[in-house]
Parts: C-alpha cells; sequence; structure tokens
C-alpha cells in the first residue's frame, strides 16, 4: 500500500540508505533523491526507483529531509527553497537555528547506523519537533509510517539523548575496538569473548548499571590494576585509567 506522502532524500550516507528502505518498505515514496556524489545519487536512485536530482529548485517532494552530516546541514538547508518542507536528522542541532523558517523540523532515528543491513525500524525510537504545531502533527504522521515509538522532545532533550547515545554506542564500541586489538595482538581469540559481550548488553537491558558494575576498579584490586597497564600501550593506558579512576571515584567516593 503506498502511503499520501512523497519524500526527497539529501545525502547518500547511511542514515539516508536506512531511512530510505524503512520508508520504501512502509509504502511511502521517494520521489527524489540529492548526494554531492552523482553516483552514489544514482546508485540511490535505483535503489529506491527515485530521480536523482543535482539542483535543489527541482525538489518536488511532500517532505525533503536532510542527512548530512551536522556541520553541513545549516548550509545544505540554505540553499533548498524556502517554501519547501524541511526535516533534518541530527541529534544535536537545535532547531532555533532556523526560527525564521516555518516548516523545518527534526526526524531523528536513536539508533547506529554503522552498517546497511535492512533494520526493522518499527522498535527504533523516532524523536520529532517542529516550531508550528501544525508541521509537527504532519512529521508524527510520517514518522508514524516507519515506527510505533515517535516521540516530540525539544531540542535540549533530543540532545540530552544525542550524548547517552555517545556514550552508550560510540564510546562502548569504541572500547570494544581496544579490547579486540589486545586480543588480535597476543593472538588469542576473540570469540572467546563473545558470552561475556551478550551477557553484558542482556544485564543493561534489566539492570541500572549502577547496580550491577563489577571489576578490579570498583574492587579496588591494585595489583590486578598494575599487571593489566603492563600489557596496554601508551595511548591504551590513558583510556584504561581515565575509566578506572572514574568507576574508583564512583563506588568509592572516600578513597
Amino acid at each position: 500500500m503506498t502511503l499520501p506522502f512523497s519524500v526527497a532524500l539529501i545525502g547518500t550516507g547511511n542514515i539516508a540508505w536506512h531511512l530510505g528502505n524503512a520508508f520504501v518498505n512502509s509504502g511511502v515514496n521517494i520521489t527524489q533523491v540529492y548526494g554531492r556524489n552523482q553516483g552514489k545519487s544514482e546508485e540511490f536512485s535505483v535503489l529506491f526507483k527515485a530521480e536523482s536530482i543535482q539542483d535543489f529548485s527541482k525538489l518536488t517532494a511532500d517532505f525533503t529531509i536532510v542527512c548530512v552530516s551536522d556541520d553541513s546541514i545549516e548550509k545544505v538547508i540554505s540553499e533548498i527553497p524556502a517554501d519547501l518542507k524541511v526535516l533534518y536528522t541530527s541529534g544535536a542541532l537545535a532547531i532555533k537555528t532556523f526560527s525564521a523558517k516555518k516548516n523545518i523540523g527534526i526526524l531523528y532515528p536513536l539508533q547506529t547506523f554503522g552498517d546497511r543491513l535492512i533494520t526493522n525500524f518499527k522498535d527504533i525510537p523516532i524523536l520529532i519537533e517542529s516550531l508550528d504545531e501544525e508541521f509537527l502533527n504532519e512529521i508524527n504522521a510520517l514518522a508514524s509510517a516507519i515506527s510505533s515509538k515517535v516521540q516530540v522532545v525539544n531540542s535540549e532533550q533530543r540532545l540530552i539523548y544525542h550524548l547517552s547515545a555517545v556514550w552508550m554506542n560510540n564510546f562502548v564500541n569504541h572500547i570494544g575496538s581496544i579490547a579486540y586489538d589486545i586480543i588480535h595482538e597476543h593472538q588469542l581469540d576473540w570469540k572467546t569473548l563473545q558470552p561475556l559481550i551478550e551477557k553484558t548488553t542482556s544485564n543493561l537491558l534489566i539492570n541500572i548499571p549502577e547496580n550491577i558494575q563489577t571489576g578490579p576498579a570498583k574492587r579496588k584490586d591494585l595489583n590486578t590494576i598494575s599487571k593489566h597497564l603492563e600489557h596496554l600501550n601508551e595511548e591504551q593506558k590513558i583510556v584504561y585509567n581515565i575509566l578506572s579512576d572514574s568507576i574508583k571515584k564512583k563506588y568509592n567516593p572516600n578513597g
């Protein structure tokens, strides 16, 4: 079933790819795609059966969704015809940046998109915002076409969600990358950690993190910490010490 919305995508990165697939799979028509790289734009046009354009003046969709880096959003939106309804996907850029524009809003999926595997958007929270109540209702209808977890939040709340997501996803993933490097440097098997990774993740879903903290830093097991440090390079030692000190202060504030 085709829904009575049409969407144009600005950008050809992972977020545009995932949103595009979510819309298509939910019956929302993607009419146009734009990318600085014309080759990628044409790939998207084939994937979504849309028109590849290189000129913003040719945008005609009901919603133009800007899926570019935060540092590029303002410039891109400034070049889009003022009468068009524009959404952007940033977790951090406040909507007051565009207070002079009526039909501007946020459609921010709170999820990581580091791959290009089809994702079930119905379970992904989508945070929306607009300075115009009527337009907010339109955004809600569009977002609800792909997700059952649409939330209206203000810019400050969205920023806090984004900040927490950086800690939970980006930083955790980087720590995982360090763990992976250590395992491989010593020619051991990364898969041996898989049950621990799965248990850690499941624990976070059903507990308050503070209540399940373990490890040598919480126990103030200084001998173990010293042995760990012997096997780390200088950069890894810095990260290890910062995290260990943070844990010590949280669980042993009096030393």
